[in-house]
């Protein structure tokens, strides 16, 4: 996405989703069409866009990677203002985890420092320290139990901002 204001939707999914399952979800859940998103492995995205050009604008640009630890994908989506006014972060990231029945990692700007986000299959918002923020990522505790990993310690006296 270039050239456009927008907001950054970053998240960690537990599960590998095909290029056209993102693709898929992205256009259904902000109703746009398939020549305003654009879906690439970020070691590929540079090549799929060779014959693009650079006056392009994407309303939804994704690069995905993936990674391991609790998570097995990465998301870097960029939207532009007009989809983030459509569907917020916190409703794209319940959405998500519904659509595929798994938690996500996300961002939230009223988290503390150093806690991460995660939403649940259910809806479910919890917080999450991370043992690491790289390659693998590994959750180290969290409010309330997880899903499938019973061996992250439970923490409910984390901080949250959003009761």
């Amino acid at each position: 996405m270039t050239g456009r204001e927008g907001r950054h939707y970053d998240f960690g999914t537990p599960r590998l989703i095909s290029e056209d399952e993102l693709r898929g979800f992205l256009l259904d859940c902000f109703d746009i069409s398939e020549h305003e998103c654009f879906v690439g492995h970020v070691d590929r995205a540079y090549e799929a866009l060779k014959d693009v050009p650079d006056v392009a604008v994407f309303e939804a640009y994704c690069k995905y990677s993936e990674v391991s630890g609790h998570f097995a994908m990465y998301v870097e989506l960029g939207v532009s203002m007009r989809l983030a006014a459509r569907v917020g972060r916190m409703e794209f990231a319940r959405k998500f985890a519904a659509h595929y029945d798994v938690y996500v990692l996300c961002s939230d700007d009223g988290e503390p420092l150093e806690l991460w986000t995660i939403v649940l299959a259910d809806g479910t918002r919890l917080l999450a320290s991370l043992e690491e923020w790289d390659d693998p990522i590994l959750i180290y505790s969290a409010t309330v139990p997880i899903p499938g990993l019973p061996e992250i310690r439970v923490n409910p006296n984390l901080e949250k901002p959003w009761g």
